[in-house]
């Protein structure tokens, strides 16, 4: 249905000789980006509002998408798949965050903590459906690397000082978790896929 959908706003731009008809696959592939980030984006603003959460709601989106627009990791193979991980992500973070469940325990201590190294060591990974060279993934990972440090100083500072809204916190703190097991998961199909080829060959 997406697909329709971007593929007759290509061939408007093609028929109006706003992009030339060799270019379209490209464009196809980008108007597709663009309609799946703002479905995804819409649809959790909505659950954010039916939440009564929509400070922490943005903050979520905001921190999440810098952390992920560097370090890459795991993407589903089709937009439904991908749609369903960010809102249930999101939804078990509101939960978790909202009922201050795992609060003040050595669970979120243990995951955040093991997050936050995690994420510093590993930085950023090169994907295959969009592959960086590797002076982008330098550049990147140091990126990466600074956002990481960054949240990880002012997310601590903010839950031992007490400062402003502990959800504020915890909502990075979630996040940098995400992103590792983004990371992780990975990682765990990069070496099966490697592992079946061997094994093939």
């Amino acid at each position: 249905m997406l697909q329709i959908i971007c593929n007759r706003i290509s061939n408007k731009l093609v028929l109006y000789n706003i992009i030339e008809k060799e270019e379209q696959c490209i464009y196809d592939y980008g108007i597709y980006l663009t309609l799946m980030t703002i479905i995804t984006t819409s649809t959790i603003i909505v659950l954010g509002f039916l939440w009564g959460e929509i400070g922490l709601t943005i903050v979520f989106l905001l921190v999440l998408a810098s952390m992920r627009h560097y370090t890459g990791g795991y993407h589903a193979n089709h937009y439904w798949q991908c749609y369903l991980l960010s809102c249930m992500s999101y939804c078990t973070v509101m939960y978790l965050v909202v009922n201050n469940m795992l609060l003040n325990s050595v669970v979120l201590v243990v995951l955040g903590g093991g997050a936050m190294i995690y994420n510093l060591v590993v930085g950023s990974l090169n994907s295959d459906k969009n592959p960086k060279t590797s002076k982008e993934m330098l550049q990147r990972t140091k990126k990466a690397r600074f956002i990481f440090v960054l949240y990880d100083i002012v997310s601590i500072v903010g839950v031992l000082f007490h400062l402003g809204e502990v959800g504020i916190w915890l909502i990075i703190i979630w996040s940098q978790i995400i992103v590792m097991f983004s990371l992780l998961i990975f990682q765990i199909q990069r070496r099966y896929f490697k592992w079946k080829l061997k094994k093939q060959c």
